[in-house]
């Protein structure tokens, strides 16, 4: 058996010597054991499989990993390296970033072109330019990227083939993590493109450590089942059919996250689960009915004037006099207006006062003196529509904002939309106080219908301690002042939640919302041939691989 030996260039202090022999060798790229002990077959990890019978040698074994991974001993010795600063005092975690992180570079290559084959290399190479980059599948083969790359040329059918076999490893790691968890909620919401239906859903669960982020995860990007019609029960049956693509229990599933319409509160009806509506949504609605109230007419009389300013001849003559542009409002979302009332005071100099059709969608000085009071408004109103986009936003926090809302705008009704008794909330209970005493801690205060409403997100030691008997009995022998002060004193010193971090019931689905404005990148007007598998592919795969799912796969 062939080995040799040289000193450790990393390690500091008294010299370090690395050998390294075959079954060293074997052993990083084998394991330590066959997959198949009766049959003596070893698994590489470029997912190769040689027989051998160690006890005679690792002849085959060193001859696949000298052809397949010719710098076998500078990874080697990038492990042994690891295992000296490890030595020092490095904890296994700082070691182990040593090894795996995907910015180690030995002469200018990670350590995942190091473990990999050059075959599934050029292949992991293709998915993450053309997926990440959201670029055409086309784009592989064109002349010109051929020529302009050093990666081996691979066809789109050998791409596609590869992107929905790494869809595949990805969907069983999320059932695999999703599973895990002690419950879990769904953020969905629909997308209407190019005639057709597509419905985003996430799936959102606690982190492993009670204080880490909670996890978000693509599920589907699909049509319906039945895309003739849009109703609860399809709804219902598009949700069950995918959580059971990924064998997870529905009797984990929480509650429900998405815009406060009729048909989202019926799906969770049939689901027996709570909706927690969008507040993202509910402050949208808020809003739309404040400016309809306090700016109906400006509102009406600027959309016209920009309409009529975008036109042909109008644009020609207000580009004589400034490079600025109308701005038209988006119908669907209210941040629009305060952008279009700010560019009517910029164009409002350069307008021909001699125009009479322009001149007559001009807003009278009582309008524009109330447009100036109401913009200050307007922009409060936008950085709390802002504020609740963040992806860190907490229920407790967009309380915090609702509250603010309302105090400060005393004039409006936004109790109607923004309080915690709200027509349109579905699940009062649970959407306006229960996960929102949670997160203040203020459990203590928690009434009967609300502790019921959060009752599943107990954490396992304290369901016994809400049932009541196991607390009395352990106070049985105080008496009741003494038990009295007691719970008193817990409550006060307590620093454990009896629940699980709830930070994963998310206060708004703007996470969907994200995905749909990538969807429109990547189906645009020009590039609407893929089919819907394939554009759910691109997404998901762009979606998980900014969770570092993809480097945790074993290629």
């Amino acid at each position: 058996m062939s080995s040799s030996s040289q000193p450790c260039s990393s390690h500091q202090g008294p010299t370090c010597t690395i050998s390294h022999d075959n079954k060293k060798v074997c052993q990083l790229y084998f394991g330590k054991s066959p997959v198949h002990s009766e049959t003596n077959a070893w698994k590489c990890t470029c997912g190769t499989v040689r027989k051998q019978n160690v006890k005679l040698g690792y002849t085959n074994l060193i001859s696949h990993i000298k052809q397949k991974h010719p710098n076998y001993l500078e990874m080697f010795h990038l492990f042994q390296e690891a295992d000296c600063a490890g030595d020092d005092g490095k904890s296994e975690s700082e070691t182990a970033s040593v090894i795996t992180s995907p910015g180690t570079s030995l002469s200018g290559q990670t350590t995942l072109e190091y473990m990999l084959d050059s075959r599934s290399t050029n292949i992991f190479k293709w998915l993450e330019w053309i997926v990440m980059g959201e670029l055409e599948l086309i784009f592989c083969e064109k002349d010109l990227t051929r020529s302009n790359t050093k990666l081996q040329p691979i066809s789109v059918k050998t791409l596609k083939k590869y992107m929905f076999k790494l869809v595949e490893a990805v969907e069983k790691k999320v059932s695999v993590k999703v599973s895990t968890a002690p419950s879990y909620a769904l953020v969905f919401d629909g997308w209407s493109e190019n005639s057709t239906h597509i419905i985003g859903l996430f799936v959102v669960h606690p982190g492993k450590e009670y204080a880490a982020d909670p996890e978000i995860h693509l599920l589907a990007f699909a049509p319906l089942l039945d895309e003739t019609n849009f109703t609860a029960e399809n709804h219902v049956n598009f949700i069950k059919s995918t959580l059971e693509w990924y064998s997870l229990s529905l009797e984990l599933l929480f509650c429900l996250i998405g815009d406060n319409c009729s048909t989202n509160k019926a799906t969770a009806d049939l689901l027996g689960v709570p909706l927690l509506g969008c507040r993202s949504h509910r402050f949208n609605l808020a809003v739309e009915a404040y400016i309809s109230e306090f700016l109906p007419a400006e509102l009406e009389l600027i959309g016209k004037l920009m309409s009529k300013l975008s036109t042909l001849k109008q644009s020609g003559r207000l580009r004589l006099m400034t490079p600025l542009r109308p701005v038209k409002r988006n119908v669907t979302r209210w941040t629009g207006v305060p952008d279009m009332f700010q560019r009517f005071e910029r164009l409002l100099p350069n307008i021909d006062e001699a125009d009479s059709e322009i001149m007559d969608l001009v807003p009278t000085p009582a309008q524009k003196r109330n447009i100036r009071a109401r913009k200050q408004t307007l922009e409060d109103f936008k950085s709390v529509t802002t504020a609740l986009q963040h992806h860190d936003m907490t229920m407790k926090e967009s309380d915090v904002l609702f509250r603010s809302i309302i105090d400060s705008y005393p004039e409006f009704a936004f109790n109607h939309y923004l309080g915690h008794d709200a027509d349109i909330i579905h699940s009062k209970d649970l959407h306006g106080n229960g996960v929102i005493k949670i997160q203040a801690n203020k459990e203590s205060t928690l009434s009967i219908h609300e502790k019921r409403a959060v009752e599943q997100l107990l954490l396992p030691a304290a369901s016994h301690a809400e049932s009541g008997e196991t607390a009395v009995d352990e106070d049985a022998q105080l008496s009741f002042a003494d038990r009295a002060l007691k719970r008193q004193r817990v409550e006060e010193k307590k620093e454990c939640s009896k629940y699980i971090n709830t930070r994963f019931l998310l206060p708004t689905s703007c996470e969907v919302e994200r995905l749909f404005s990538m969807a429109k990148r990547v189906f645009c007007p020009l590039r609407r041939s893929p089919q819907p598998r394939t554009l759910e592919a691109l997404l998901y795969l762009t979606r998980t691989d900014r969770c570092g799912i993809w480097l945790s796969l074993h290629w």
